[in-house]
């Protein structure tokens, strides 16, 4: 039974509970002796916490234990304790002191985002959206990809991204149906010139090819397909591969959604192999954008908030910078 929770933790406390792991980075080395350390960032239903493991000199020790850890897991946390830096809190382990292991029984429960348990209800919204689009070649793109049962059920677990924004079990349907709402409101304000159905379904389908190529088990959080080839053109492929089973698909759709999945991220500097084309390319660049960067300065506030020290009015976090909280 779980009996300590993030939000109550205080500069000072012992901490002999269990989390789940949100991020993991690897292993380094200390700056002035012998020894390796490695940093994670902990959550439970009430927030997260970053915690980061003391090693000693057995550098096998400590590759050890970050190797039996992935992103997702339940981690056991025994001897810990809360200390303050910068202003904000940490969850420190130090070996010989306290240990961390994989909780093998746990309440998932106590462990579930908000947005997990709001993937349902988010299901049911994405459907409804696709229900809404009214061209029937890209309502049944759509349907053939979100209809499957086994696709869809992926796609709601996914997260957007590794850490950045939206980056946790359900984040990257919630960014879907974020930039879909987005999409519907900056098509009608441009009206009659932006195709609405179309928009959407770059919205929907624009990051599909993060089911594929992250792996939070894996060293660098990518597998083998995100590393030689990017989520980019794996979301591409899926896309392509999807309307070839479509028979009459239009050609000329067909290379607008490629197009559109290529192109998201705006240009060949940030990853795209092609640069925005047309209009609700252009839009849909930037929708993405702009949810992703909000949601990225949200995400910095929230953290800012859970860590800061009683009577903190700005507290630095380290992908952000120093983050106002009033």
């Amino acid at each position: 039974m779980k009996k300590q929770y993030v939000k109550d933790l205080k500069d000072g406390d012992p901490v002999n509970d269990y989390f789940r792991i949100k991020s993991k980075e690897p292993p380094r080395k200390y700056r002035d002796k012998d020894g390796l350390y490695f940093s994670m960032v902990l959550e439970d239903r009430t927030g997260s916490i970053q915690c980061r493991f003391w090693g000693g000199p057995d550098a096998g020790l400590v590759n050890g234990i970050t190797a039996s850890l992935g992103a997702g897991d339940a981690v056991g946390v025994a001897g810990g304790r809360v200390s303050t830096y910068q202003g904000k809190r940490q969850l420190q382990v130090s070996e010989g002191h306290g240990t961390l292991s994989k909780a093998e029984q746990c309440d998932e429960d106590e462990l579930a985002t908000g947005v997990e348990r709001e993937i349902p209800n988010m299901r049911k919204r994405l459907d409804a959206v696709v229900g809404e689009v009214g061209d029937p070649h890209v309502r049944g793109l759509l349907e053939s990809l979100f209809g499957d049962e086994e696709f869809a059920a992926a796609y709601a677990r996914a997260p957007a991204s590794k850490g950045y924004h939206h980056g946790y079990p359900g984040g990257l349907l919630e960014h879907s149906l974020s930039m879909a709402a987005t999409a519907k409101a900056v098509a009608a304000q441009h009206a009659p010139h932006l195709d609405e159905d179309l928009l959407v379904a770059g919205c929907l389908l624009h990051d599909i090819g993060k089911m594929d190529s992250y792996d939070p088990r894996a060293p660098t959080g990518n597998t083998a397909g995100g590393i030689l080839l990017g989520h980019i053109p794996m979301g591409a492929a899926t896309v392509l591969a999807a309307i070839g089973r479509i028979e009459g698909f239009p050609e000329a759709l067909k290379l607008k959604m490629l197009h559109m999945v290529l192109s998201h991220h705006g240009s060949l500097e940030k990853g795209s192999p092609v640069e925005p084309a047309f209009p609700e390319a252009v839009a849909l660049h930037k929708i993405d954008d702009c949810d992703a960067q909000v949601k990225h300065s949200v995400h910095a506030k929230e953290e800012a908030g859970a860590t800061a020290a009683e009577g903190a009015d700005a507290v630095y976090v380290s992908r952000f910078g120093y983050v106002y909280l009033g």
